[in-house]
């Protein structure tokens, strides 16, 4: 399951790319799951909720509600002292039962959330909007 935060070209929906786009994969790291309380504080500000099933739309004020959110998010990952951790991402139940844990490499979040940041002051600049598209 994945979910991308992909810029829009003239208000449409493009094709991921690598420049304009992020992607939170919960299967080959624990990103997703690390950001739950930052996603849930996004929900809170702009009622659009990051989901790995659905799609959300920033656009307008929520955009700058949103450049605000990662600003704080990325200086309180900044001041955070882990380089790696393992984070819970749920649990197995077949063919036995076992929790799942993944990978947070600080350094590597840090410079996703940066560029998170850099699509959004685009998208901010060019009048266009983020969409978050779930699977």
């Amino acid at each position: 399951m994945a979910v991308d935060i992909v810029l829009t070209v003239n208000g449409k929906k493009p094709v991921y790319n690598e420049e304009t786009s992020i992607r939170f994969d919960d299967d080959s790291n624990g990103d997703f799951c690390f950001l739950q309380p930052f996603f849930e504080k996004l929900r809170t500000k702009t009622s659009q909720v990051i989901d790995l099933y659905d799609d959300c739309i920033f656009e307008n004020d929520n955009l700058k509600k949103l450049k605000h959110e990662l600003i704080a998010e990325i200086n309180r990952l900044k001041s955070e002292t882990f380089e790696q951790r393992e984070i819970h991402t749920g649990t197995q139940f077949h063919p036995i039962k076992k929790e799942i844990y993944k990978p947070v490499v600080r350094k590597l979040l840090l410079a996703k959330m940066e560029k998170w940041l850099e699509i959004t002051e685009l998208a901010i600049q060019k009048n266009e909007k983020l969409i978050g598209i779930g699977d």
